[in-house]
């Protein structure tokens, strides 16, 4: 009977946890989509992290070299598998669906009363051996 008492908080968290959907769970992390702004593409990372109190939160970077900047989201929400964002700063927003399987999301883009479709796939991290100039097959000695 004691081991019921005890049994049963741990059943009811691991419950509730697993009535939350994948997509909810594993929302945090970067995503990458490309808006089209005019005549250009826009090459966006959105960085999606969770603060000490469960709360998300949200940053945009431009991969363009020469417009690279750091944009805060200034609201974000995640209902069910549908996540919405706004970006004051650009007078943008976002509605999309998280795919079942956690690695993309599918909605509009709209932005001056404009929207069209965009798609943030999940960014995943490959190892990519780096060349240092030490490490060059041939040697060159240095001479004075």
């Amino acid at each position: 009977m004691r081991n019921a008492f005890i049994l049963a908080p741990v059943l009811a968290a691991s419950l509730a946890v697993a009535a939350v959907p994948a997509s909810a769970r594993s929302i945090t992390g970067n995503w990458q989509g490309t808006v089209q702004v005019g005549k250009m593409q826009v090459r966006l990372v959105l960085h999606i992290r969770r603060d000490a109190s469960g709360a998300l939160n949200a940053r945009l970077n431009n991969l363009d070299p020469e417009h690279s900047a750091s944009i805060p989201v200034t609201a974000i929400a995640l209902h069910g598998s549908r996540l919405t964002f706004s970006v004051a700063s650009m007078n943008a927003s976002y509605s999309g669906v998280v795919a079942a399987d956690a690695k993309s999301i599918a909605g509009e883009w709209t932005t001056r009363g404009r929207s069209e479709p965009v798609e943030f796939p999940r960014m995943t991290w490959k190892a990519v051996p780096v060349q240092s100039f030490q490490h060059q097959a041939q040697f060159v000695p240095y001479r004075r």
